[in-house]
């Protein structure tokens, strides 16, 4: 009876060792999921005179790279218009970029809920929307990262390169932000690059 007791407990034992086991593995996959952060592969100094999206000498210039079924991105441009509320955004440019390539035709990205906030950005802020057929502006920045930020100058100058969230899906205060805030408000600050939290675009 006794040995019966003890085989009992052993593996009530091991069955929860094996859940604990397996619940910090699922806790640490999520956390690193949530940090993980593809950077800009690579980006102009200036804006480069390849690109076919329209640019503003008269303004700055801000692009936003997304892939339309990145839930993480929602939580940028939540953030993108909390900026925009923040500043003068009629001395912005800001332009939505949209990967529009294989399944993700237009039609389907119309469907997404970034688009509808892409919408609303458009409507109080004039922010431009751009369906990127086969992802050429993409390819062409070397934006790897949903939620992807580039800042230009007038002078089609890089100012700012990365993203606007500390992590995937953070809403609230985030270092690209703020900068993004004191630059458009006008202080004059270094190149700054920051991590980007989202989606691949190399991803359909």
């Amino acid at each position: 009876m006794l040995s019966s007791l003890n085989s009992k407990d052993f593996k009530v034992k091991i069955l929860i060792s094996t859940w604990l086991i397996a619940l910090a593995g699922s806790l640490l996959f999520l956390y690193q999921y949530q940090f993980k952060n593809l950077d800009f592969e690579a980006s102009f100094t200036h804006f480069p005179s390849q690109s076919n999206l329209a640019f503003d000498d008269s303004k700055y210039n801000l692009y936003a790279f997304l892939h339309p079924m990145c839930v993480c991105s929602e939580a940028s441009l939540d953030e993108l218009n909390n900026l925009l509320h923040e500043v003068d955004s009629s001395k912005i440019n800001s332009q939505i970029i949209f990967l529009n390539k294989g399944i993700l035709s237009k039609e389907k990205i119309k469907e997404a809920k970034l688009y509808k906030q892409a919408k609303y950005l458009e409507k109080h802020f004039g922010t431009k929307i751009i369906f990127d057929e086969d992802g050429k502006e993409i390819s062409l920045f070397k934006a790897m990262s949903s939620g992807g930020i580039l800042a230009y100058s007038k002078d089609r100058e890089l100012l700012f390169q990365g993203g606007i969230t500390d992590s995937r899906g953070h809403r609230g205060y985030s270092r690209g932000r703020d900068y993004l805030k004191r630059l458009f408000k006008g202080e004059r600050l270094e190149l700054e690059t920051l991590p980007v939290f989202g989606c691949a675009l190399n991803n359909q």
